[in-house]
């Protein structure tokens, strides 16, 4: 301590000053006490609360993100992210299933005709047995088995042929090609076959054309129109399409003894001659209705044609003939023109279709 007159350092605790006897007061003491504490001392920074702020601040942000995210559901970003991508994979598979979805109720609502019947799918047929005939026959022919593969009878069918032809191309060099082929079927004298029942079925095609041409092909090089018949085409294949499908129960195609039949041709009361078809229900089911195939058959033995006329199906233009409700052993008539200038010998029955009375027979 130092006395407060001279200045001097005097011992501490001094109540007098041992240099110049000045009395030293306990107040002064104190305060050089204090000061020299203070002068002594260098201040200290506060360094220490702003660390612990430093670090509180930190462990809020800590906790922000760690910890609020999953209380509100998000998670750690790692697994955020992989949910998201699952997520992302999982509505995606959803999506395509909806679009297959769609697509089968498309190609379920593709498959259904207008009344409600269901289109034929190509996969539903098979054709076999193909095989063309020329010869011993005037009229060319392709004869084919088409196998309905479902258990419902196919209506209106559309058919056709293709083949194989030789031409010469523009260097008078032989080249082959493919062509599709001129016929009609036996069945109406069109490109359609009205009913394809269950199981095997078979057809016959022929040449629309009078002359028995079923291809033609202008060649550059001879300038000429080369014609084909089915003897000089090869590789023919038979084709099927189209088409509706109804019960099979409810139709059936007779067999020869299932019915009786009179065919009768008569110049009729009109312009044109008539054919009057009798027929006889031989089942033992009533028939709700009947369809009789027939053609025209010249004095040959061949299909009868109209002179200078140009296509075969004038043959099929009688009929088909139907009439309604028949009894078990009931006989009905049913009648329909041709053409006057037709060169026709005889009628001949092709295929006779019956619609079953659907839940009566012969005792109702």
């Amino acid at each position: 301590m130092f006395c407060p007159k001279c200045g001097k350092e005097i011992p501490d605790q001094s109540t007098f000053c041992s240099h110049c006897g000045a009395s030293v007061s306990k107040n002064n003491s104190s305060k050089g006490s204090s000061s020299s504490a203070n002068n002594s001392q260098k201040p200290k920074k506060k360094t220490a609360p702003i660390v612990a702020i430093v670090a509180a601040v930190a462990v809020l942000a800590i906790l922000a993100f760690v910890v609020v995210p999953n209380v509100f559901g998000q998670g750690n970003p790692q697994t955020s992210s992989k949910e998201k991508t699952e997520q992302k994979a999982d509505n995606d598979k959803k999506a395509d299933n909806k679009k297959a979805d769609s697509k089968d109720e498309d190609s379920e609502a593709s498959d259904k005709n207008s009344d409600g019947t269901t289109k034929k799918r190509y996969e539903d047929f098979t054709v076999s047995d193909v095989k063309v005939v020329t010869e011993g026959v005037k009229t060319p022919e392709i004869t084919f088995t088409v196998t309905n593969n479902t258990d419902q009878i196919a209506q209106n069918v559309s058919v056709s042929a293709e083949g194989t032809y030789s031409f010469l191309d523009n260097y008078g060099d032989e080249d082959t090609a493919e062509t599709g082929l001129d016929v009609i079927s036996t069945e109406n004298g069109n490109s359609s076959l009205p009913y394809v029942f269950p199981g095997e079925n078979e057809f016959t095609l022929v040449p629309s054309d009078r002359d028995n041409i079923v291809a033609t092909h202008s060649s550059d090089y001879t300038k000429e129109t080369q014609k084909y018949t089915l003897k000089d085409v090869s590789d023919v294949t038979v084709n099927v399409d189209g088409g509706s499908f109804i019960d099979a129960n409810q139709y059936a195609v007779l067999s020869p003894d299932e019915y009786d039949v009179d065919l009768k041709m008569s110049a009729g009361s009109g312009y044109s001659p008539e054919l009057t078809v009798t027929i006889t229900n031989n089942t033992d089911y009533k028939w709700r209705s009947v369809s009789v195939y027939v053609v025209a058959i010249g004095k040959d033995g061949e299909l009868a044609q109209v002179p200078n006329g140009s296509s075969n199906s004038d043959a099929f233009h009688c009929g088909p003939l139907s009439e309604q409700y028949f009894n078990p052993g009931e006989s009905k008539e049913m009648s329909d023109g041709y053409s006057s200038k037709l060169d026709v010998d005889h009628f001949e029955v092709q295929r006779v279709i019956v619609q079953k009375e659907m839940g009566k027979s012969s005792d109702d």
